[in-house]
Formats: C-alpha cells, sequence, structure tokens
C-alpha cells in the first residue's frame, strides 16, 4: 500500500488507517509524506490559510480506496497525487 496525502487532517486520517491495516492484517505500507507542503500556510494568496487544518478527531481514518472530494461543481474534474 503506498499512501500520500496532499494536507495535514488527510495524513493523520490516512496514517491511523496505515497502522491498522499493518498490525490487523499484515499489509505492508509505505507512507509518503508531503514534506514540501510541510512549511505552507497559504493556498490562494498571502495569509489565507488555507493550507490550514484543524487536527481531526481521533476517530476518524481514511479508508484504503477512499479518495477526497471538494466542492459541488459538475463542469471539471481535477485529479492529483502527491504534493496537491
Amino acid at each position: 500500500i503506498l499512501a500520500c496525502p496532499s494536507n495535514g487532517a488527510d495524513a493523520a486520517r490516512m496514517l491511523r488507517e496505515c497502522v491498522r491495516l499493518a498490525r490487523e492484517e499484515q499489509r505492508v505500507v509505505v507512507f509518503l509524506e508531503p514534506i514540501a507542503l510541510y512549511p505552507m500556510r497559504d493556498l490562494h494568496g498571502e495569509k489565507d490559510g488555507g493550507w490550514m487544518c484543524r487536527y481531526p478527531d481521533r476517530s476518524e481514518t481514511i479508508a484504503l480506496g477512499e479518495v477526497g472530494v471538494h466542492g459541488g461543481g459538475e463542469d471539471i474534474a481535477i485529479v492529483t497525487f502527491g504534493n496537491g
């Protein structure tokens, strides 16, 4: 399993699931950290705080194979991997 989060909240949720999969299902997991994003705070403009997030509740995970969907538009789909 290769896990590569694109933001802090997803990293916490994903890492929890990776640990569970390794412990309970003996899965081999590689957690690829997006270290280029660690110092980032702003997404669209200076001081917008767009990359900032709250630490998710300890019960929250991202299941293996689950994808994130942001927004409700129907005109375009952007699929990314890794650092955003």
